[in-house]
């Protein structure tokens, strides 16, 4: 056997020069030497050795794949010495239609090379020209530019001990804002600030658009996890479908695992595709989808045009719109069906019709604005009438604008007027992440956790106790100014931020307008990240904290406890296999020791270990019986064998043994036509709406909902939202600066599978296998003189970044692509050379409480210098100053 120490262990810069072919990095191709890294100024290497083989003392052991893309697939890691030398995933079963191998992608391939990368966040870090006390002291113009010294864990601790009670004491807990997301593995926010009187969150949402706006008062399901189930159908019954509808929808990008696959499997079924959007993208391709285009932001022109389209068709030949349906489902479509609480004599068919503007929404009218062919509109209004059974999906992206606003009334009214809900192959709603194309009850569903805060806390919503604060369109612009519109009434308010608290996600980059970003972090007194790799937001604090990763503490960071719905049909345990590396520390316990310095009781805060809680989770998991109603323990384990594991628990049966569930890191139900796992969303309320209302006003789908008008208006929007579904001509194709010609091109920002957001962007197996591409129109790049592969510069109102052209004859003219997900890069002349999308995007938030990134409008030249670095060429940003 070859003894491999952890101190020895390869960093992604030995890996940055490994061939990787279709996404997946052949280990036989890495790099045997060992090479040096003054990341945490250890100047020692790791390695990887290339002739390892299988023959070496070592395990599968399951481990997480905690990127958040919704695929929900199985990785399992060779183990040898207590490091990861090999990655696969699912084979338990031989893969088939009723049970599917959850296979991982290539960004689950590159997993380790995420979790040991050469900018591993070693030791506890301080920027050296910063000193606690706010004013002179924090000297925040040199964050991201100085140089950094590492300190002790003590030192640290009571650092940010110090700091943060002296905020809180003279300013007010409401003077910290959390750049985070506090639903995930996020102690801090869900405990900890809490206990010291709360936060400031940015309050948005930055992928679902418009389909968080009032959904419950419309009556769409968009609640996943228990009690909600998602608004479409699970996957057996897409199959029963005549026609399948993408609207804007690429999960072989976004979410390349079960997503993916179960359209592939009802496309080898037959079942005809359409898809709707800017671009003939790789899932619209595998599908032999036809495409019909559709501009950015342009979604609901198209929308009110088919409806429009639909009421004519029936008209001149029948039997297109389901009336019946229509007036026994839904209230608000005309004059004869309004709501009784509705202020306003208008509605979608007035709409339409032109009744209030004088502009009838024909085919012609949205061919105009969308880019797409009357004959196209007509042709779909005529396919989705009431004579076959389709499936609708819509992606969040083309809500993400403030066009959109009330898009999901469209979508809707759509829906109904052919009757596609509620029915076996017909659904429609927004499809994406893990319930993507599968929805329903989980067939698995974890245990149980004993919950953990023994004193009661201060709380306003399920994930902590945090003041609305500013809108995250605008938050980094307000934070920035000290002024702005606030989250909840839209009033303009002075807020005193003092501090900013990074502990999960990457707000910095995947929020608007990355520059005024950049300004807010340098404004703070004290800015902390906890972190296990030196991302951006790091690199904008005082004090960075060494985090593990899941593989060291060993649970699933995303299949938290508020979200039971991971897959439907099958669930993840997977294990930890190293004792937390270099001086990292789970999160929780960096919570803890910071609790105890302020002053908190911390066994009284966290009373159980998260051991013990993940146990539980394990032991009272349970599995959906036969008869698809009642569930019953999903493991068999002894007394003897949870004392000889140290944890707490009553043995009991179950259908898998404990041991058995823990190596093969899953449990699945398999499918088959017939079984009684089925689910068809709305069914109950389509099938008796008397009996079983929706909890609206009305009881029934609100066409016009005036409970969600008043809601949206009375937060000080800067359009009126009208409450039916209509077009609101604001920004995007609408733009001024389009029109102009200033910015003529539009922007929309696809998923890309080099990154999950914004996670994995300084993977580099994965930089050398995808570019960080622009996708333009040849029409467009021959107009600007650009070719394939130049390297172009995209300027919009806020920004201008730098990208690789990617030229291609599947996107329409004036649409230009920027995959999701780069690190920002400034530089002293304010461009972003690493591309990153939210340095250009715009920093209003006009409807809702959703960013509108795709109302971004840009120009796009040939960059003067040519050989300027790309992301793949590039190192890695590392702090400078570490000997």
């Amino acid at each position: 056997m070859t003894s491999i120490s952890r101190r020895s262990f390869v960093g992604a810069s030995a890996l940055a020069t490994a061939a990787m072919v279709a996404g997946c990095a052949p280990d036989s191709a890495l790099d045997r030497t060992e090479t040096e890294t003054n990341l945490a100024g250890t100047g020692t290497g790791y390695r990887i050795d290339a002739e390892f083989d299988e023959s070496q003392s070592g395990e599968w052991v399951p481990v997480s794949c905690w990127t958040s893309c919704g695929g929900r697939c199985l990785l399992k890691a060779y183990v040898v010495d207590g490091m990861p030398m090999r990655i696969k995933t699912d084979d338990i079963e031989e893969d088939s239609f009723d049970h599917f191998q959850n296979r991982a992608c290539p960004r689950g391939r590159a997993q380790r090379m995420h979790a040991f990368g050469a900018d591993r966040i070693k030791y506890p870090m301080k920027r050296k020209n910063w000193q606690p006390g706010g004013g002179e002291n924090a000297n925040g113009e040199m964050r991201g530019r100085d140089e950094w010294e590492r300190i002790s864990w003590d030192e640290a601790f009571d650092l940010v001990a110090t700091e943060v009670k002296r905020i809180v004491d003279t300013y007010g807990p409401m003077s910290i804002n959390y750049a985070g997301i506090p639903f995930y593995n996020a102690p801090v926010a869900q405990t900890l600030l809490p206990a010291l009187g709360g936060y400031t969150w940015h309050l948005g949402f930055t992928s679902y658009g418009s389909w968080t706006s009032q959904p419950d008062a419309i009556g769409i399901d968009n609640t996943a996890g228990e009690p909600g189930t998602m608004g479409t159908n699970d996957r057996l019954s897409m199959l029963k479908s005549d026609l399948i509808v993408l609207h804007g929808n690429n999960p072989v990008h976004a979410a390349a695992g079960a997503p993916s696959l179960h359209l592939m499997r009802a496309h080898e079924a037959g079942i005809p595709f359409v898809f709707i959007g800017p671009d003939y993208n790789p899932t619209a391709a595998m599908l032999k989808a036809r495409w019909i285009t559709v501009r950015p932001t342009t979604d609901a022109a198209f929308l009110s045009a088919v409806i429009y389209e639909m009421l004519k068709l029936d008209e001149e030949k029948g039997d297109v719109v389901d009336w019946d349906f229509l007036y026994s489902h839904t209230v608000g479509f005309d004059d004869d069906h309004m709501p009784a609480d509705a202020k306003l004599r208008e509605n979608v068919r007035g709409y339409v019709m032109g009744a209030y503007d004088k502009t009838p929404k024909t085919a012609e009218w949205a061919a105009e604005i969308c880019g797409c062919t009357p004959e196209d509109i007509r042709w779909y209004a005529e396919q989705v009438g009431k004579q076959n059974k389709v499936s609708m999906y819509y992606s969040y992206a083309c809500a993400r604008n403030s066009a959109a606003a009330t898009l999901p009334q469209l979508a809707l009214t759509l829906a109904c007027m052919g009757a596609h809900i509620g029915a076996e192959g017909q659904q429609f709603g927004p499809t994406y992440h893990f319930f993507a194309h599968n929805c329903g009850p989980n067939l698995v569903q974890p245990g149980e956790m004993r919950q953990g805060n023994g004193i009661e806390l201060p709380q306003n919503s399920p994930f902590g106790a945090f003041d609305t604060g500013y809108r995250a369109a605008s938050s980094w612009k307000a934070m920035a100014e000290g002024h702005g519109p606030d989250g909840q009434t839209g009033e303009d308010v002075t807020k005193e931020m003092r501090m900013i608290w990074c502990e999960s996600g990457g707000y910095l980059t995947s929020q608007p307008d990355v520059n005024n970003g950049i300004k807010a972090f340098r404004k703070m007194d004290f800015v902390l990240t906890q972190a296990f790799n030196f991302k951006p937001e790091a690199q904008y604090s005082d004090i960075v904290l060494p985090a593990s990763t899941p593989w060291e503490y060993g649970y699933d960071q995303m299949a938290f406890q508020q979200y039971k719905q991971f897959n439907r049909e099958s669930f993840f345990f997977p294990k930890a296999f190293s004792e937390p590396l270099f001086e990292s520390k789970p999160d929780v316990e960096i919570a803890k020791e910071l609790a105890k310095r302020l002053g908190l009781d911390a066994e009284a805060l966290w009373p159980y270990s998260e051991e013990q809680r993940q146990f539980e989770r394990i032991l009272n998991a349970t599995v959906c019986d036969e008869d698809g109603v009642t569930y019953k323990p999903l493991v068999s384990i002894t007394q003897e064998r949870i004392e000889e594991l140290g944890f707490e628990g009553e043995a009991h049966d179950g259908v898998i043994d404990y041991d058995e569930l823990r190596a093969n890191g899953m449990y699945h139900v398999a499918r088959r036509e017939g079984d009684n796992y089925g689910y068809i969303a709305y069914k109950e309320f389509v099938d008796d709406p008397e009996g079983h209302p929706l909890n609206t006003a009305s009881g029934k789908w609100e066409l016009y909902c005036q409970t969600a008008a008043d809601a949206e208006n009375a937060k000080g929007l800067m359009v009126e939202i009208k409450p039916y579904g209509c077009l609101t001509e604001f920004g995007g194709y609408f733009d001024e600066k389009r029109v102009s010609g200033e910015f003529p091109l539009m922007v929309y920002e696809p998923h890309y599978l080099r990154r999950a957001h914004t996670t994995h962007d300084n993977v580099g197996w994965l930089r050398q296998a995808f570019k960080n591409p622009v996708y333009l129109s040849a029409p467009d790049a021959a107009e600007r003189g650009i070719e394939n592969g130049d390297v172009v510069e995209i300027s919009s109102p806020t920004g201008k970044i730098l990208r690789l052209a990617s030229v291609v004859e599947t996107l329409m003219p004036g649409c230009v692509g920027l995959p999701h997900g780069s690190w920002a890069e400034v530089n002293d002349e304010g461009v972003d050379e690493n591309g990153c999308e939210n340095s250009i995007t715009v920093n209003y938030q006009a409807a809702g409480w959703y960013n509108s990134y795709h109302d971004t409008v840009v120009e796009v030249r040939k960059y003067e210098d040519q050989d300027v670095p790309m992301a793949d060429e590039r190192p890695l940003v590392a702090p400078a100053g570490i000997e």
